[in-house]
């Protein structure tokens, strides 16, 4: 199996909104994700809780707005959820994908400080609003 992920956060007001994720198996477009996409966010989740000591939902929520993603993954053989082939179903793929997510993002806060630093400051200006 290979997998392939790009991310990229947007601070656009119309990017303010919840991840958007597109993904791939085969280089098929799978529209309703899978468990692939769902490793995809288990991973991007488990790196921001642990590097940004997050406990509450809502800055997680927070952290994770406005991020755009491409999911790709190839498999020998593959299982969707129908015979359209719009939501995969392999269990490996989610366990890779996290994985991958999981190296990959911390190596990426670790070696650029700007983005570090962009999502503490998204996290204190979202503190800042919030009613006490």
């Amino acid at each position: 199996m290979s997998t392939s992920v790009v991310m990229q956060w947007c601070d656009y007001a119309h990017h303010r909104a919840a991840p958007e994720v597109t993904s791939f198996c085969n280089l098929m477009r799978t529209h309703d994700g899978g468990s692939h996409v769902k490793g995809f966010m288990r991973g991007t989740r488990d790196v921001l809780r642990r590097t940004f000591e997050v406990a509450d939902q809502d800055e997680l929520d927070e952290l994770t707005r406005g991020l755009c993603a491409v999911v790709s993954v190839n498999l020998i053989d593959p299982a969707y959820g129908a015979p359209t082939k719009d939501l995969l179903k392999n269990p490996e793929a989610h366990t890779l994908v996290r994985r991958a997510v999981i190296d990959g993002l911390s190596e990426a806060l670790a070696a650029q400080p700007a983005l570090f630093e962009a999502l503490t400051k998204r996290l204190a200006d979202n503190a800042d609003e919030s009613p006490d």
